[in-house]
């Protein structure tokens, strides 16, 4: 067999998430966008007061986005069609999450908002049914991906509202006040105790709303759809590739096309 190249190498393990390799690669950048989503969490209580403490917190975030930066330039270099993976939602969302790089060196202050948005890189590693502990059914996908569009829509929104309040409005002096508002009026509770005064802070709280009511239904309807599907399904086990779930008058497995009648009279 002929051996890979380094090329080919980079290419694979970054898509892999079955071998030791690949699973240490996803496991290692799932950790660190967690990471660095929880340090931007810590930053907003810690910014006006401890220099310490934001300091310790800076130099943390520039050793995650050298990762990250190398990790953006390792998907460019092995990409095959470099326009179409620059243009691509994932590639334009690890360029996003590396911009706050620029608000130091260039002092665009306005770029370090966009640390929020690393939260999007999670929906990578929820694409198809193989995971790091072997494979999970199409339900079970989307409901993770129903949990993961919500904490995205609160996470983001919710940095987006502080980022646009937090130095004309005491209401939102931190990322867990502006969490609560989103919270409150995503849930349609509406207490009222907290507004946001901000045009910008006004269309961050419209556009949250809308894509609260457009896309938590929209997965919830995807779950109930698919739980229907597998209903209708009987249980087999195909002997061949293992797959365990046919339509009731199926006579051969639907991936591998192994007769399921001989599993059947077996």
């Amino acid at each position: 067999m002929k051996a890979m190249t380094i090329k080919e190498k980079v290419q694979f393990y970054l898509v892999d998430c079955t071998t030791v390799p690949g699973k240490a690669i996803d496991i290692g950048l799932i950790f660190l966008n967690f990471f660095t989503c929880l340090l931007y969490a810590v930053s907003t209580y810690t910014e006006k007061s401890n220099s310490t403490i934001n300091q310790t917190i800076s130099g943390i975030e520039w050793f995650c986005l050298v990762i990250f930066i190398i990790e953006y330039f390792l998907r460019f270099w092995v990409a095959e069609k470099k326009i179409k993976h620059f243009f691509s939602l994932y590639s334009l969302i690890d360029l996003i999450s590396i911009l706050p790089a620029l608000s130091t060196v260039l002092d665009l202050r306005f770029l370090r908002a966009a640390r929020i948005f690393r939260i999007f890189r999670f929906f990578r590693f929820l694409e198809n049914e193989i995971f790091f502990f072997g494979k999970i059914n199409l339900t079970q996908i989307r409901i993770a991906r129903l949990a993961m569009t919500s904490l995205a829509i609160i996470f983001v929104s919710s940095g987006c509202i502080y980022e646009a309040e937090n130095s004309i409005n005491q209401q939102f002096s931190s990322l867990g006040d502006a969490a609560y508002f989103v919270i409150v009026t995503i849930t349609t509770v509406g207490f009222g105790d907290q507004t946001p005064i901000t045009d910008i802070g006004r269309f961050v709280t419209a556009m949250m709303i809308i894509a609260g009511v457009v896309f938590i239904p929209y997965h919830i309807g995807q779950i109930a759809r698919q739980v229907f599907v597998e209903a209708s399904f009987k249980k087999i086990i195909c002997h061949t590739c293992k797959l365990s779930s046919h339509e009731q008058d199926a006579k051969f497995c639907r991936q591998c096309g192994t007769s399921l009648e001989l599993k059947l009279h077996s």
